[in-house]
């Protein structure tokens, strides 16, 4: 980052005119339940509402950023309410991310492509990437949404995310419009796996995951095949396709 960008963000934190966001990223919220748990990394974290979030349910989280302003605001708030907070001023253009390290890693409006390598590789196995970051329109133009990039470098092209990160298991993308703030936003989003080892069925760079059957136990499959029954034979493929399925994860 310039010196006149490190400028620019530590008068919006200092002179006031950056009104914090208490609230974390809806995504973040909605995968909670679903993430791993463990050390987290909040990368570019701002005032750090995603790493104070993460840290009230219980992770230790380091937060990032190059604005020491903007740490100091993570700093107090953590000290508050006694939350386990590293923060860690640094440049991500040049900074080493350590290796093999965190459960979560989460990216929110940030984007710096070259970092895209290092963040897979600072994720255990098992790891998980959120990451969500501004789009363009399906025209291709930047839309005029407020405290979003104008530059069209700055945002993310169309299926760019999903090959920026196309070594991990992919859980959940998506590209288009969200309501954030009161206003329809193009954002890209993606939560993806780190793996072992890549499915022989992950092809094309785009890896297919195992899907969670917890819950599915074999009463329930039993009730499935009930019900397929009683809608007749034009359902038989399908009840094969679910009893081979349960064989095979079983």
């Amino acid at each position: 980052m310039s010196r006149a960008e490190l400028e620019k963000w530590e008068t919006r934190y200092t002179a006031g005119e950056f009104t914090p966001n208490d609230r974390p990223s809806a995504l973040l919220a909605e995968w909670l339940p679903h993430l791993p748990r463990g050390r987290a990394l909040d990368v570019a974290c701002g005032p750090g509402r995603n790493a104070l979030f993460l840290a009230r349910h219980g992770y230790t989280v380091d937060a990032i950023d190059i604005s020491s302003a903007a740490l100091e605001m993570v700093r107090r708030k953590a000290t508050e309410e006694h939350l386990s907070v590293n923060c860690i001023q640094a440049d991500l253009d040049v900074f080493a991310s350590p290796f093999d390290t965190y459960d979560l890693i989460v990216v929110n409006f940030y984007l710096n492509r070259v970092l895209a390598p290092k963040l897979v590789g600072a994720l255990k196995t098992g790891g998980v990437l959120l990451f969500e970051h501004h789009g363009l329109s399906d025209a291709g133009t930047v839309p005029m949404n407020r405290d979003a990039p104008t530059d069209p470098q700055l945002r993310l092209k169309p299926g760019e995310l999903r090959s920026l990160f196309r070594g991990l298991c992919i859980l959940h993308y998506s590209e288009g419009p969200v309501l954030k703030d009161g206003e329809l936003v193009p954002l890209a989003q993606l939560v993806a796996r780190k793996e072992v080892a890549p499915r022989r069925a992950c092809r094309n760079a785009v890896p297919t995951c195992r899907p969670d059957l917890s819950g599915f136990n074999r009463l329930s499959a039993n009730g499935v095949f009930a019900s397929l029954r009683q809608d007749g034979g034009q359902l038989t493929a399908l009840a094969i396709f679910i009893g081979v399925a349960l064989k095979y994860w079983a």
